[in-house]
């Protein structure tokens, strides 16, 4: 059995240290960067053989593999699993096809109100007797993973968003599960506690059959959608580094200032205080200039573009030059891009 997702996840993690290491440990590199390109390799000959990324492929010998969570899955009903799909985007194992694609999936079969879903169903539930799946068919409670709504899922959809470029996807999707204002976001959302970070969003039914029965509704808004589990392990700050990192683009490279900002027009003119080489930082985002270019306390500095994927990249300023132009006291940085 070989899941997907994790496939994605190891290949992103094996090139991710490759391009990392020192130039002492380029022997390593050089290894762990075969190793990348060799699960790229199978993960298009063995897992892609299709327009669709299964869920998982069980393979009996190695030269066949059954695909599953998959259109042609006959044994589960499930059709379509999320986190392949939006991990295939992140780890940039797609081609921009490929992600265009899968990204149509995901909002057609996986989007919701309430933010995207696991998989297009939940898991036949009998009694609680297994055939498929351990703890998906013994859950007697719709909540968190059995009712699909996971939010540290939905967090990495923002993620695959800003790799993307879809700035108002990504955006609208950190509203749709900041608890503060929600009803504006989620018609369909009961009330919630609004200072409180909520693991899931799960459907109000009051049985697992009644929820398999109406899971439709929960698509069409018809259902309403309650509060899952509260603050639980690293989600809310996985949902700030979605914040800062992807959408404001704010991240840290070899001590360097990447700033790739994905944000939707309508925030333009948007400031953001922040603590940047231990000195106080305003940024202040130009979306609408035609430009790209970077101005620190009134100086525009030095800045390398950054190669994208799927959409044209960042810029990329040196410490060193921050460094020149910077203040001790606070720092102006406008971004025009």
């Amino acid at each position: 059995m070989v899941s997907s997702w994790t496939v994605a996840l190891t290949y992103q993690a094996i090139r991710q240290l490759s391009e990392g290491l020192p130039a002492d440990e380029r022997e390593w590199a050089e290894e762990l960067a075969a190793l990348a390109d060799g699960i790229r390799e199978d993960f298009h000959r063995v897992i892609m053989r299709t327009d669709v990324v299964p869920g998982f492929i069980y393979m009996e010998r190695p030269d066949e593999a059954e695909l599953m969570l998959h259109p042609t899955d006959r044994k589960t009903g499930i059709r379509y699993r999320l986190l392949p799909m939006q991990q295939s985007i992140i780890s940039e194992l797609f081609t921009r096809e490929q992600a265009e694609s899968h990204y149509g999936i995901i909002k057609e079969k996986l989007y919701h109100p309430d933010g995207v879903r696991l998989m297009d169903r939940p898991a036949n539930y009998d009694g609680g007797n297994s055939k498929h799946f351990k703890r998906a068919e013994q859950a007697a409670n719709f909540g968190r993973e059995i009712g699909q709504q996971y939010v540290h899922a939905h967090i990495r959809f923002v993620e695959a968003m800003a790799k993307l470029g879809y700035a108002e996807e990504a955006w609208s999707g950190l509203l749709k599960i900041n608890p503060v204002g929600l009803q504006s976001a989620v018609p369909n959302a009961e009330l919630r506690q609004s200072n409180v970070y909520f693991s899931s969003s799960d459907g109000k039914f009051n049985t697992r059959y009644e929820a398999e029965r109406r899971f439709e509704e929960l698509r069409t808004g018809r259902a309403a959608v309650k509060g899952g589990w509260r603050i639980y392990s690293s989600g809310p700050g996985i949902y700030l580094n979605q914040l800062i990192a992807n959408c404001l683009g704010i991240r840290q490279v070899m001590g360097d200032l990447v700033i790739d900002p994905v944000l939707p027009g309508h925030l333009d003119g948007l400031e953001f205080d922040f603590v940047w080489m231990e000195t106080p930082v305003r940024f202040v985002y130009h979306l609408k200039s035609g430009s790209r270019r970077v101005v620190v306390n009134g100086r525009e500095v030095p800045a390398l573009p950054i190669a994208g994927m799927y959409r044209e990249g960042g810029l990329r300023i040196a410490k060193e030059e921050f460094a020149k132009a910077r203040s001790n006291e606070r720092n102006r940085v406008e971004i025009f891009i």
